[in-house]
């Protein structure tokens, strides 16, 4: 018999397999459950020249990926997930985006100043 047991989740699952020998078991079993509201992690914003290319949520095991605006490269992680346990927070650094420098070929932006008399 298990009575007074316990269980507890960190996360929105908990999976709960009954077997039963039907000599001590018969009966079936009683669950009593508890809920309330998961905390969850802060939203982490998004990148600077930054967006995101998915959202599942901010909850325990959820994740939130990452891309870069056209001549950015993504520097970091590109996916970051909520971790399980007693505190949340995510297990990377928001990254950033870092702009690529101009090739050689490329002309450099130049100002024309002109002098009035």
């Amino acid at each position: 018999m298990m009575q007074g047991q316990s269980l507890t989740s960190t996360s929105n699952y908990l999976w709960l397999e009954f077997n039963s020998d039907h000599e001590s078991t018969a009966a079936g079993f009683r669950l009593i459950y508890h809920s309330f509201e998961l905390s969850h992690c802060d939203d982490p914003g998004v990148p600077q020249f930054g967006f995101k290319t998915s959202d599942h949520g901010h909850f325990a095991g959820s994740d939130i990926s990452f891309g870069c605006e056209q001549g950015y490269t993504l520097h970091g992680s590109a996916t970051l997930k909520c971790m399980t346990g007693e505190r949340r927070a995510w297990d990377n650094n928001l990254p950033s985006c870092i702009g690529k420098p101009l090739s050689s070929s490329q002309p450099y932006p130049v100002s024309v100043l002109s002098s009035f008399k």
